[in-house]
């Protein structure tokens, strides 16, 4: 079965980005590496650190979290009195048992960050084990890469386990109707293209996809970006991967169990989601699945994207926007006359997840916003 190829960027940083996207239906086999050679993402010595510094976060995930979540609680603890230590490692507390499992869930999201490592590794061609001549990727990771690299596994919860369906049914489920809505009335979605910027963990992409739609994500992070092309291009099934995504947080939780609740990734296996023939498209998954890498406003912007898009869909993406004018432009720059956005928005005074429409007819999205009490 073809897997779904899904991202080769060009150039990826915030000042100017130049993205491809692979269109193929080939295996994974002859996919591999498509990145090596092809990319300038090396010419650029910015451009290169950042890459780096993502892998390398990766590479430290294990021992980072051990060292900070379990071996340094371990150290205050045996500071303490020893009469205190041992009432906490008695039951009812049994604190030394907690962090024995801590480890052990430590262990099992690190094998998720080891296997999207060694995706991302395998996609731009570089070794894992640097040598003569070879680019030397290790020890360039910052703590903010670190943060990055645990919260981006972490969300693998909320978009590719069944656990998290409810917070996807929340955010995702009505932009989705909302679409199918309006395009109720064309029968060839195969032909409609939707632009999903702030693509994220690439699940909200692959939800239009397999209903059919011919599908863009943008993403501007290096950590999503792989994660997103392990999940969809790598996995072998669903439910093959556990993951602690509670395990390292000692406060802000119900109970130990809840601490240590375990689910499982992905919940769904998108090959073979997407394989599926009751999708009725003549267009290979992959021909309808593409994933663009760089700062929306500088690449959408471009008059190569003019009158592209029939929608474009955005969950909690205006919200990040450190100019929201330039994204509406841009926005508008990349829809077709007739084209829609529909935007979900969350966390305003008044609005708790809001789900809107826009229409590029009459007098434009950025009028139509205005007029709204909330940008």
């Amino acid at each position: 079965m073809a897997k779904v190829a899904w991202v080769r960027s060009d150039k990826h940083n915030s000042r100017e980005s130049k993205a491809k996207t692979i269109i193929s239906c080939l295996p994974m086999s002859q996919l591999q590496g498509a990145w090596a050679g092809e990319s300038t993402v090396f010419a650029d010595p910015e451009e290169r650190r950042v890459l780096f510094a993502t892998l390398d976060s990766l590479r430290q995930y294990r021992k980072i979290a051990h060292l900070n979540v379990t071996h340094r609680r371990r150290q205050g603890f045996y500071a303490l009195p020893s009469a205190e230590w041992r009432l906490l490692s008695a039951a009812p507390f049994n604190f030394l048992s907690t962090l024995d499992l801590v480890d052990d869930a430590i262990d099992a999201n690190a094998d998720i960050a080891a296997q999207i490592l060694g995706n991302g590794l395998d996609s731009f061609g570089i070794a894992k084990d640097p040598f003569d001549g070879s680019p030397e990727w290790r020890d360039l990771a910052t703590s903010a890469d670190l943060d990055k690299a645990r919260s981006t596994i972490r969300q693998l919860y909320r978009d590719w386990s069944a656990e998290g369906a409810s917070e996807r049914r929340a955010s995702y489920a009505p932009v989705l109707g909302s679409i199918a809505h309006h395009f109720a009335h064309l029968s060839d979605r195969e032909n409609i293209k939707i632009l999903v910027p702030g693509a994220g963990l690439g699940r909200l992409v692959f939800e239009l996809c397999n209903q059919g739609y011919n599908v863009e994500g943008n993403e501007v992070s290096y950590h999503q970006l792989m994660a997103s092309s392990w999940i969809l291009n790598q996995t072998e099934r669903a439910k093959h991967y556990k993951l602690f995504p509670f395990a390292m947080d000692f406060s802000n939780v119900v109970s130990r169990a809840h601490q240590m609740m375990m689910v499982e990734i992905p919940d769904v296996h998108p090959a073979t989601a997407l394989a599926n023939p009751l999708l009725q498209s003549n267009k290979c998954p992959v021909d309808r699945m593409n994933m663009t890498a760089g700062e929306f406003t500088e690449l959408y912007s471009n008059e190569r994207y003019k009158d592209m898009f029939d929608a474009v869909a955005t969950v909690f993406f205006l919200d990040t926007a450190p100019n929201i004018i330039k994204y509406i432009q841009t926005v508008q720059n990349c829809l077709k006359p007739g084209g829609i956005m529909e935007r979900r928005r969350g966390y305003n005074d008044a609005d708790l997840f809001v789900t809107k429409s826009y229409s590029r007819e009459g007098s434009g999205i950025m009028d139509n916003l205005l007029k709204n009490s909330h940008v």
